[in-house]
Parts: C-alpha cells; sequence; structure tokens
C-alpha cells in the first residue's frame, strides 16, 4: 500500500488519496503504516479516518463482546 501511495503521489496527478478498507474490521493497521514508516510524511498525510457501522444491529453486538 505504502509503495502505491508513494507512486501516486510521485506522478502529482492526484490531490487527494480515499484508502476503502473493506474487510479490516479496525482501520489502526493503516493508520500504523502512515505513522511509522519512514519518509512517508513527505508524500502523504493521514488527515481523517471515518469508520461506518452497522447502525442497526450495534447496540446488540457491543452489549454482546
Amino acid at each position: 500500500m505504502i509503495k502505491e501511495v508513494k507512486k501516486l503521489s510521485k506522478s502529482k496527478k492526484f490531490e487527494y488519496l480515499v484508502i476503502e478498507a473493506t474487510g479490516v474490521s479496525t482501520p489502526l493497521p493503516v493508520a500504523q503504516a502512515f505513522a511509522y514508516t519512514p519518509g512517508i510524511s513527505k508524500y502523504a498525510e493521514v488527515y481523517n479516518m471515518i469508520t461506518v457501522i452497522d447502525a442497526e444491529n450495534f447496540e446488540k453486538q457491543i452489549i454482546s463482546d
């Protein structure tokens, strides 16, 4: 992922990049990739992270865990 982000950044074709991580139960590894990769800050920075939840079943799931 980081390799592709660098390549896209160097192309100068895009101002923003949205990374959609379907199937990832927690966004932490995606955020850590940007936080702990040396030198990545000159190519990209994370402005926001958005999480979509199943609102209809959220309370039931949170209570059962």
